[in-house]
């Protein structure tokens, strides 16, 4: 067992570390996704190689969760599960490191363990308890909770790791066909139109049917798909709407916040468990 302290876990004989192992996924299906998933962490997360529009949804992230922690309690310690592999503090969290909080990241990925800026868990969510000698005040599920085979075991590891005062955030993508068709439609023929560009005005003119129409048999396919329930990448286990999002968070406890995050598929949630 291991207790937090502001900088380090501190074992049952007195050693600190910044970083321990805990329990690593063993199940094949979900080693194998995992696997997957690295290639798309170590592309994107490592290189620090963001696109804009993921940036401003971090940064809506962020301070979705600075409102709630200040209007709650504003210092403790966070968990950050499924935080990549990343050396440095996320982007969603830049402007909190230098507060009262103390961030903890928690990945099954092995890869960096040792040089990481901030107190790390190489290991699974599922089960930390029996790893931990004190619950924390925050969790954060930043698109991670689609990552979860379990998500009974999940809400059943949240009531156990998280203090009955805390709150969980959730950043989910959701999949509801007329979400993802505006998020598509307004990225694709508006992300960077000049309304005073003539040039611009005729180019969207000349490619909004073709987008449209793409949009549409894309969406049906995925549609069709979804009720089929054929995955639609080998990343996810559950692919979210609206209703199903709700429904599940709604088990694990009260909503106390949230917000659509604009032009996006993105749902942010605050939730305080039961």
């Amino acid at each position: 067992m291991y207790k937090i302290t502001d900088n380090s876990f501190v074992s049952s004989g007195g050693n600190p570390s910044k970083y321990i192992i805990t329990d690593l996924i063993e199940n094949t299906i979900q080693q194998e996704k995992q696997n997957n998933s690295i290639l798309e962490y170590e592309e994107r997360h490592e290189k620090e190689e963001h696109p804009a529009k993921i940036i401003n949804l971090m940064d809506e992230f962020q301070q979705f969760i600075a409102l709630h922690v200040l209007l709650n309690n504003h210092e403790g310690a966070v968990l950050d599960v499924g935080c990549g592999i990343s050396t440095k503090h996320p982007l969603y969290f830049k402007a909190l490191k230098n507060s009262n909080l103390t961030y903890i990241g928690l990945d099954p990925f092995e890869k960096n363990q040792t040089n990481r800026e901030y107190l790390f868990i190489n290991g699974k969510f599922e089960g930390l308890h029996k790893h931990i000698d004190s619950k924390v005040d925050y969790l954060i599920f930043s698109t991670s909770l689609d990552h979860f085979e379990n998500l009974e075991e999940v809400k059943n590891e949240i009531v156990k790791i998280l203090k009955p005062n805390g709150l969980a955030f959730f950043w989910v993508g959701v999949h509801d066909a007329n979400v993802i068709s505006r998020w598509r439609l307004s990225y694709g023929l508006f992300e960077n139109f000049n309304v005073l560009s003539i040039p611009d005005l005729l180019s969207t003119l000349i490619k909004a049917p073709l987008r449209i129409l793409y949009t549409f048999l894309s969406i049906l396919i995925r549609t069709i798909k979804l009720k089929k329930k054929i995955p639609l990448d080998n990343l996810h286990f559950h692919y979210f709407t609206e209703e199903s999002l709700e429904f599940y968070l709604s088990s694990v406890g009260e909503i106390a916040g949230v917000k659509k995050a604009p032009l996006s598929n993105s749902f942010f949630y605050a939730i305080k468990p039961h």
